[in-house]
């Protein structure tokens, strides 16, 4: 080979190399809280906990189950005493008693989001923990006419503590709707039977992501014309642009991945500062799988992350399950995997455009020992839904993830449930 072409490719190797090394993240993980320990109420928690949360600060919020008392909302701050939110029986802003939680997310003001099941009917809650309020419950009247019957989905609380959710509307037309925090209002963004910027309609929608500067992303069903009994439908990813929804990908476009097409799509999209919008699809075709995409609407372009199949970060395994926590601000993914080969069974990872991807946290890794005994091992960490986004939770930063893993202590009963947060430097 020509001396130079080697000099070349070298130092582009090196570069890249550098590259890599210069934005690569070392993750150190921590408990929040674990099995028997008491919660601020001093109850005992028990062996489960879900949709846990984290914001920039290391603030994690999440649903614990405490021995001898009803289901709660924590927020269990970086620094600070840890707080109930809401507790299953509590008060409701504006009426109602709260019954399960689901859907948490916690943005840096440490405003908390989510969706509750109530005595009667169900609700969408945002605000500061000491401070909730009532985004929309059954029975309220939807800006478009008729009134609230439920909330199928909703986003992750942005930055200015808004939400997007969809509703059911009794009396009026479903659609997708925006709760404005710094109003307490509760706006439109699009109903059912609305076109779409490439002339198919938006008939039921089914999931929905926001992003920081209020633009708004959704996984819907859609068709020429929904009243079409027999025509087929086709689920699709699309991004309001402020003059209408544009498709970001549609079953049975071509993937980005050769001889690919998108089969179908699952759980919510995550849209990031630049408006930049994460989705999770299964292909179909040579090579097929799941894989997680990103796409740029700058340029209308669309990128694979990573996909089944593909080596998990820093082990000897594979990815065999892909679900994502949500994309960060600058681009990164932060993506819970199942594995097959190597001594890892589960784990949590980033993935960038870049190439720059890492690992958080894996089962061949050993348990923190702040309050697990020494050479405590994870049992498993949990990597996620297959169905949805809910499972670890990430910061906008890409720098900070919460999770929940089970792990064999070497002190005391020897298996016990907690909620861990990483964060890297």
């Amino acid at each position: 080979m020509n001396k130079t072409l080697v000099v070349a490719a070298l130092f582009v190797a090196w570069s890249l190399l550098a590259v890599k090394s210069a934005t690569a993240l070392t993750f150190a993980c921590s408990t929040v809280v674990r099995r028997d320990q008491p919660d601020p109420l001093n109850a005992i928690f028990k062996n489960r906990y879900d949709s846990a949360a984290i914001n920039g600060q290391g603030d994690v919020a999440f649903v614990g189950y405490p021995k001898g008392a009803s289901r709660r909302l924590y927020l269990y701050p970086g620094a600070g005493s840890p707080i109930v939110v809401a507790a299953e029986d509590g008060g409701a802003p504006g009426g109602g008693a709260f019954q399960r939680f689901r859907a948490v997310s916690i943005n840096d003001a440490a405003e908390i989001a989510f969706h509750a099941r109530l005595a009667t009917g169900e609700g969408v809650f945002a605000g500061p923990a000491g401070s909730l309020s009532k985004a929309a419950v059954t029975g309220d009247s939807s800006p478009a006419g008729g009134v609230f019957e439920a909330f199928p989905a909703q986003s992750r609380v942005n930055a200015a503590g808004d939400i997007a959710f969809t509703a059911r509307v009794a009396g009026g037309t479903n659609g997708l709707f925006l709760h404005d925090a710094s109003t307490a209002t509760v706006a439109t963004v699009a109903l059912a039977g609305d076109s779409a910027l490439d002339g198919r309609t938006l008939c039921e929608f089914l999931d929905v992501g926001l992003g920081a500067s209020g633009a708004v992303a959704v996984r819907v069903l859609t068709k020429a014309d929904c009243a079409d009994a027999i025509e087929p439908e086709l689920v699709g990813v699309y991004l309001d642009t402020g003059a209408g929804f544009a498709k970001v990908a549609l079953e049975g476009d071509a993937a980005p991945s050769a001889l690919e097409n998108y089969a179908h799509f699952i759980g919510a999209p995550d849209v990031n500062v630049s408006n930049k919008v994460l989705f999770r699809a299964h292909t179909a075709g040579v090579g097929g799988g799941t894989a997680i995409f990103l796409h740029d609407p700058a340029g209308s372009t669309t990128g694979e992350l990573v996909a089944t199949g593909d080596a998990a970060p820093v082990t000897s395994g594979s990815l065999k399950m892909v679900a994502p926590a949500g994309v960060s601000d600058s681009d990164r993914a932060v993506v819970g995997g199942r594995m097959s080969g190597g001594n890892a069974k589960t784990g949590i990872f980033v993935f960038d455009t870049a190439g720059s991807d890492e690992k958080v946290v894996a089962t061949s890794d050993p348990a923190p020992t702040d309050v697990f005994g020494p050479n405590s091992i994870y049992l498993k960490i949990n990597p996620g839904n297959r169905k949805n986004n809910e499972g670890i939770g990430s910061d906008r930063s890409g720098t900070w993830v919460a999770y929940t893993a089970k792990i064999k202590d070497t002190l005391g009963a020897l298996t016990k449930t907690a909620v861990l947060r990483c964060q890297g430097s």
